[in-house]
């Protein structure tokens, strides 16, 4: 790791070597989730490496079906408090 910041805090926690896989939401960085180790300084195997981005990938899956399901509530909740859409929706005219 090059020299800077997260190499000193890294060096300061005791951390030997570390394995960082970024999680994503909507296309977009949300976050990252990590491995490390401290007590050797290695490098991490494709299997590890695979692990931890199906990890993160399964994190990140899981926030975009809950902020889909949060999106479906509210909309639901809208059309629930519009009673032109309820009328529209059961084939009523409003004004009969």
């Amino acid at each position: 790791m090059p020299d800077g910041a997260a190499k000193t805090l890294f060096i300061s926690l005791g951390i030997q070597s570390v394995l960082i896989a970024p999680m994503t939401v909507e296309g977009k960085l949300w976050g990252s989730i990590s491995f490390e180790d401290c007590t050797t300084a290695r490098e991490w195997t494709s299997l590890e490496a695979d692990i931890l981005r199906t990890l993160a990938n399964l994190i990140g899956g899981a926030m975009m079906r809950e902020r889909y399901l949060k999106k479906l509530k509210d909309a639901n909740r809208i059309v629930e408090s519009s009673p032109t859409i309820l009328f529209r929706l059961r084939g009523e005219h409003p004004c009969h």
